[in-house]
């Protein structure tokens, strides 16, 4: 077996002494049930991964070879080329941090009766199973770990940041209410980078309302989904302030509209981080989605504390239309 992209004669990335092992792994669906059957452990765990998160692939009488290439050295990946469908499927294969792992005494017994599969389990990647729902305490938590990671170990990100003019009006989050503040120097803040659709769903402030906005305030409960959604995660990561363009712009003013455009980019900067509402199309759609259950990683059946999980296709814009707006490469 080669490493993937390895065009050249190289050492194997493992010692595999069987007769299945032995060769490239372009294979043959047949060949691959039938190294199964005759208990080599390489071809038996390919084949559980298969059956458990893409079953069609081998039952499929079109599809009649698979080729396999593994990251080197670490059997955490897969890459499955179909030939018939000319697409890529990519499983990963994972142990949880907290220590379980090992395929437990299934496989101890397959590794002492085929001694070929050494070192092809041992070197798991680790990782931690989320809930599949961004809108999940874990998540939060996860988010919050990461947050901390940043302000403690990344001095880049405090130091890069562009000073902002005076002027600049954020969003005070209240029991209620989002009361919309100017002058105001936040020490963290969260921006909302969001589809405005038809713009007929957005909350706005113009002339008419903006003295209103910064005395009395907007009710959380009158905004659209999306606007709510980005006040709770503010709220699950405990930061008070919160930048969204139809709010924090007048938008029937045409210089206060010139004026902060032009920088927008250096107020996604400073952020502490950016919420990306990507699958939405407009705001009444919300910031949160959910994964598919492969997507998300479970228990391989046969295989105690082996994960593996089906990573998702490439965005596409018509799925992700905050994907398809240009805009969006000064908001990051």
């Amino acid at each position: 077996m080669r490493p993937a992209g390895s065009t050249g004669q190289s050492a194997p990335v493992y010692d595999h002494r069987c007769s299945h092992c032995a060769k490239r792994l372009d294979i043959q669906v047949e060949e691959l049930r039938q190294g199964a059957q005759e208990h080599c452990p390489l071809y038996s765990l390919f084949l559980a991964c298969f059956d458990w998160a893409v079953p069609a692939l081998v039952e499929d009488a079109q599809v009649k070879e698979i080729t396999i290439y593994l990251k080197l050295g670490v059997m955490s990946s897969m890459v499955i080329d179909t030939k018939v469908a000319h697409n890529s499927i990519i499983l990963e294969l994972f142990q949880l941090l907290d220590g379980r792992s090992g395929l437990g005494q299934q496989a101890a017994m397959a590794n002492r009766a085929a001694p070929c599969h050494d070192g092809i389990t041992s070197t798991l990647a680790t990782a931690t199973l989320l809930p599949g729902s961004t809108s999940s305490p874990s998540t939060s938590s996860t988010i919050s770990s990461w947050l901390a990671v940043c302000r403690e170990s990344h001095a880049e990100c405090e130091s890069t940041a562009t000073p902002l003019p005076e002027g600049i009006r954020f969003l005070e989050i209240r029991d209620d209410t989002l009361l919309l503040e100017l002058g105001a120097h936040p020490e963290s803040y969260v921006c909302l980078s969001h589809c405005w659709g038809s713009g007929k769903d957005i909350v706005k402030t113009r002339q008419a309302s903006l003295q209103h906005h910064l005395e009395a305030g907007i009710a959380i409960e009158k905004l659209p989904k999306s606007f709510q959604d980005a006040v709770q995660i503010c709220r699950n990561l405990r930061v008070k302030h919160l930048w969204i363009d139809s709010l924090c712009i007048i938008q029937d003013s045409e210089e206060d509209w010139r004026w902060q455009a032009a920088l927008m980019a250096d107020i996604y900067e400073g952020s502490v981080l950016t919420i990306a509402a990507a699958h939405a199309g407009d705001p009444t759609q919300g910031c949160f989605n959910t994964t598919s259950p492969p997507c998300v990683g479970r228990l391989l059946p046969g295989y105690p504390g082996v994960h593996v999980r089906l990573q998702p296709a490439l965005w596409a814009s018509r799925q992700w239309p905050l994907l398809g707006r240009a805009w969006i490469f000064q908001e990051r």
